[in-house]
């Protein structure tokens, strides 16, 4: 199976954030999220955000360093199908 880039998928599917990472790189700027866990949800997702070059920062998580964005993704990940329909 071909696996598309984190920031190709980003760009079809956040088209939002794509455009919000071009114009934080475009004017070296922070990206601020209001909640981590609305980005985190996908490991390989956030490890390509955070190779994209743009630094972020979570307000519900303002002290997040690497370490603990990778695990608060894996942790959404993993929750994610406790909630979904399919699995109740």
């Amino acid at each position: 199976m071909l696996r598309r880039s984190p920031l190709v998928l980003m760009k079809s599917d956040r088209p939002e954030l794509a455009a919000a990472l071009a114009l934080c790189k475009k004017h070296k700027a922070m990206l601020v999220i209001a909640k981590l866990d609305r980005l985190a949800r996908n490991v390989y997702f956030v490890a390509g955000l955070m190779e994209s070059g743009v630094d972020f920062v979570a307000c519900d998580m303002p002290y997040a360093n690497r370490f603990t964005v990778h695990i608060m993704a894996a942790v959404a990940a993993a929750v994610a199908p406790l909630h979904s329909p399919e699995e109740r």
